[in-house]
């Protein structure tokens, strides 16, 4: 009993190991589909145009098939390229097929997966050999319109149409192994060449706000301007009241108003007293002297002398 218990952990633990060494091998070798990413996260549609890429491996040649992912699912092989060279980084623009039995598959089931196998001349695909496989993903039904042309050009036998209406489509008697040919896009005529009306708001909001730029420069110069004058205006002004206190009757020099006292009128004035003339008796000139205001004074010449 215990022997069963170890031979069931060991082959749980090469199983989980196995696992493991898978999810290294897919996310070192596959880009698109992304090796890093989930089982069955990634969705394609019919039709869609995908660009594979891969990294060298392990320096074989193989063949890529698309197959069904879940073994439990109906068998289904198509192989998309021959003679892959893994020796060197490689990629390729995969259209994914709209042939009649991949749509039928598809709505069977939405479960595919990618595998590099050893080539097959006979063109058969082989389970039970080697493989390099990418993780599995989604093919959903997508707009087919542009298919349908695509997979009637690359069949080999009768021309076959594809229909969708009431889910039926009909299958090419003959299925090729060659990727279908896409159909080209006819390239979108340029616009003709105008202004929008976006760029015109754009335009007109520029100018406005251009205009309001100006308008504010010239009031903050004339602002400026103002205060400058203002400011030299009462410099003057209390420059002339440090200068003295000026008369409201008077003017300065250049007609502006100027503040002083009123003139004095100066009139004449006699001193109290008696100016009379007071002459002494007999000759006063004679002697050099004479009265003044009865003030008796002496005449003298110029050497010190007294005048006689």
């Amino acid at each position: 009993m215990f022997r069963c218990r170890g031979l069931a952990v060991a082959g749980l633990a090469l199983l989980l190991s196995a696992v493991v060494a898978q999810r290294t091998v897919q996310e070192a070798v596959w880009n698109v589909p992304s090796g890093k990413a989930k089982d069955l996260s990634q969705t394609f549609q019919l039709g869609q145009l995908v660009p594979l890429s891969w990294n060298a491996y392990n320096g074989t040649v193989c063949d890529l098939w698309l197959t069904t992912w879940d073994p439990n699912d109906p068998r289904y092989e198509y192989r998309i390229n021959e003679n892959v060279d893994l020796r060197r980084n490689g990629n390729m623009n995969w259209r994914v097929p709209t042939l009649g039995h991949t749509i039928e598959m598809a709505k069977q089931t939405a479960k595919f997966v990618l595998r590099f196998k050893p080539p097959s001349p006979s063109g058969v695909f082989k389970s039970n050999e080697p493989e390099l496989s990418s993780p599995g993903f989604l093919l959903i039904m997508g707009d087919l319109s542009t298919a349908t042309s695509a997979s009637s050009s690359t069949s080999t036998s009768s021309s076959s149409t594809l229909s969708t209406e009431a889910g039926a489509v009909a299958t090419p008697a003959k299925t090729p192994s060659s990727t279908p040919t896409p159909t080209p896009t006819p390239t979108p005529e340029p616009p003709a060449a105008g202004i929008s009306g976006a760029a015109i708001g754009g335009i007109a909001a520029g100018a406005i706000a251009g205009l309001a730029a100006a308008s504010v420069l010239v009031w903050l110069f004339i602002f400026r301007a103002r205060k400058k004058r203002a400011a030299a205006a009462a410099a003057s002004a209390e420059n002339a009241t440090y200068a003295g206190a000026p008369s409201k009757e008077g003017e300065l020099e250049g007609g502006s108003s100027a503040y002083g006292s009123p003139p004095q009128q100066h009139k004449p004035y006699e001193a109290p007293g008696d100016y009379a003339r007071h002459e002494a008796p007999g000759d006063s000139y004679a002697g050099g002297g004479g009265y003044v205001g009865g003030h008796q004074y002496q005449s003298w010449e110029l050497d010190g002398s007294e005048r006689r």
